[in-house]
């Protein structure tokens, strides 16, 4: 399970709590958005998936609902 030791999936973990940080998921349980991200990202990883994809698992709803866009994730995480 090499992709587990890419230094971007901590990278990309540490972006998505600081671009959904406050921000709670609404349900029964208050949650911090971030974890959904986060499990996205930790099921595509599990499933085998390429780095790239799991990276946007992390990262797939920070450019629409925070005020980390593109940009920032490209330059964090890099351009794929």
């Amino acid at each position: 399970m090499e992709r587990a030791c890419d230094p971007r999936i901590e990278k990309a973990i540490l972006l998505c709590m600081e671009a959904f940080e406050g921000k709670v998921r609404i349900g029964p349980l208050p949650v911090p958005s971030s974890t959904h991200s986060i499990s996205v990202g930790i099921s595509l990883l599990k499933a085998g998936c390429e780095i790239d994809t799991v990276l946007g698992g992390f990262c797939h709803d920070m450019d629409e609902d925070t005020s980390v866009k593109i940009p920032r994730i490209s330059e964090d995480l890099g351009e794929r």
